[in-house]
């Protein structure tokens, strides 16, 4: 039977892009012929969906750092949120069902986009069916439905080439995360903006999904690569990080700074998780995940900055 982890790890390779010529054929015989009324539908549920964010977020603003969760920044930021809401509202449409019985695939995608930006989307047939198009550009059209072979696009499996992504795409600048190593498999990186601000880096788990069913490769091929050695935040940010976190000792996730050899041996404990039964599995999981989420908001909110007199070296 599969362990919980083994399931959460099959939701992370089930989202990847998934082409084939199987399903370019079906979509040539089904999808086509019905693509102007999928994209129609679709356009009316964004629409719907954006109204309904935006009264939301105006009435109860969200905590600061959110991407794009402020009126006047939305939706730049905000394609699962915005996926996910449509992805609901489109499955018992008359035209989705009909296209699944069809044997088209529909399922939630997550993939690295013209090699810049990460990008959620629906993967219907062998085409991508977009409904945040416009979350990294603001003037692109909101829904776009293409080929799989019109665009390129490339899978999400790799700590080193998420890093590369990450740093272009959220502007910042990435280092290992030595110093909070209870939550190192699900945020092995700290994030440094342009003007110094510090954080733990909380932008996505599937990285962390694939990892549980396969040993911790990835994290073990990221904490072992020149790339982990060589990063890391100078003296000055490490100093102001330390002194932060020792006056505040209501941060849920201790400040624990740990050499790279204590940290793969801090992977051991993991694989206990790993193996607890499923209902204490999920509690364990999604408690970890707030207090990750929890203190990287309270580290964003604090502006946490490191105060130098001169430029940082480089």
């Amino acid at each position: 039977m599969p362990t919980p982890a083994f399931k959460l790890a099959r939701t992370a390779r089930d989202a990847h892009l998934d082409p084939s010529e199987e399903q370019d054929q079906l979509s040539q015989q089904w999808l086509l012929p019905a693509l102007p009324e999928l994209i129609e539908i679709t356009r009316r549920h964004r629409a719907q969906f954006d109204a309904e964010f935006l009264e939301r977020i105006c009435q109860h603003p969200p905590p600061a750092g959110n991407a794009g969760e402020e009126p006047h920044e939305y939706p730049l930021g905000c394609c699962e949120i915005i996926r996910d809401a449509v992805w609901k509202r489109l499955g018992p449409e008359p035209l989705v069902v009909r296209l699944r019985a069809q044997g088209l695939l529909w399922k939630k995608v997550f993939f690295i986009q013209h090699g810049l930006y990460f990008q959620n989307g629906i993967q219907c047939g062998g085409y991508l069916l977009d409904a945040a198009n416009d979350t990294v550009f603001r003037q692109k059209d909101p829904v776009v439905c293409e080929s799989l072979h019109a665009f390129r696009h490339e899978r999400v499996d790799d700590w080193l080439r998420y890093a590369e992504v990450a740093e272009s795409y959220l502007k910042i600048r990435l280092v290992p995360n030595r110093y909070f190593p209870l939550v190192l498999p699900f945020a092995p990186f700290l994030a440094v903006s342009p003007s110094g601000r510090m954080q733990i880096l909380v932008h996505q788990d599937f990285l962390f999904r694939l990892d549980l069913g396969e040993h911790w490769k990835r994290l073990q091929a990221l904490l072992a690569s020149a790339w982990w050695r060589d990063r890391g935040l100078d003296s000055v940010e490490e100093a102001a990080l330390a002194a932060f976190c020792s006056k505040s000792p209501d941060l849920p996730i201790g400040f624990a700074p740990c050499p790279d050899k204590a940290l793969r041996r801090r992977l051991q404990e993991w694989d206990q998780f790993l193996n607890l039964p499923e209902e204490e599995f999920a509690r364990v999981f999604q408690k970890l995940t707030e207090l990750t989420r929890t203190t990287a908001r309270m580290l964003y909110e604090s502006e946490l900055r490191a105060t130098r007199a001169g430029p940082r070296k480089t």
